[in-house]
C-alpha cells in the first residue's frame, strides 16, 4: 500500500533527488534516511507509482481533451455506476482508488441481506412447526439392543 510518506519519497525521486535526500525530503529522520531509502527503493508500490507516473508523463503532454485523458482519469460519465466501473477497471489507477471505487460500486449494485419481513418470518415458523418443531409430530424413539450379554 502506498502510504503518504512513500508517495512523497517517490515524488522526490522523480524530481531528481538521490535516495538519502529523497528520504529526508519525505520526512524520514536524517540518521535513518539512508537505510529507509534503501528499503523504499526496493518497495513494489513505489516502483509501480513511479512507472505509472512516467508512462503518463511520456504519453500525455500539453493540453488534452477528454478523449485523450490520462488513463488514470476516467472519462466523464452521467451515471455513477458507470463512473465507478471505469475507475475500478482502470489498471493504471492507484490500487487504493480502485478499491474505494469497487466499494462504492458495491453499494449501488449489491443488495445487503436484510431481516425477513413479517410475512416471511411467519411462513418460516409455520414450516418449522410442520417439520416437527415445538408441537409438531415427533419421531418415535429407537430401541437399541445391547448385545454385550
Amino acid at each position: 500500500m502506498l502510504t503518504p510518506q512513500k508517495m512523497r519519497f517517490a515524488q522526490a525521486l522523480m524530481r531528481g533527488l538521490k535516495g538519502k535526500a529523497a528520504a529526508i525530503d519525505a520526512g524520514c529522520p536524517a540518521k535513518t534516511a539512508a537505510c529507509q531509502a534503501s528499503r523504499y527503493m526496493k518497495d513494489d508500490d513505489i516502483q509501480d507509482f513511479i512507472m505509472r507516473a512516467t508512462i503518463e508523463h511520456k504519453g500525455h503532454t500539453g493540453a488534452q481533451s477528454m478523449d485523450n485523458a490520462p488513463p488514470c482519469i476516467p472519462k466523464q460519465a452521467d451515471d455513477p455506476v458507470e463512473f465507478f466501473k471505469n475507475v475500478m477497471n482502470d489498471m493504471t489507477a492507484d490500487p487504493k482508488l480502485r478499491l474505494d471505487a469497487a466499494k462504492e460500486l458495491a453499494r449501488y449494485t449489491v443488495a445487503k441481506p436484510g431481516e425477513a419481513t413479517k410475512k416471511e418470518s411467519k411462513q418460516e415458523a409455520a414450516e418449522k412447526i410442520a417439520k416437527g418443531g415445538k408441537f409438531g409430530a415427533s419421531v418415535s424413539p429407537r430401541l437399541v439392543r445391547d448385545n454385550t450379554r
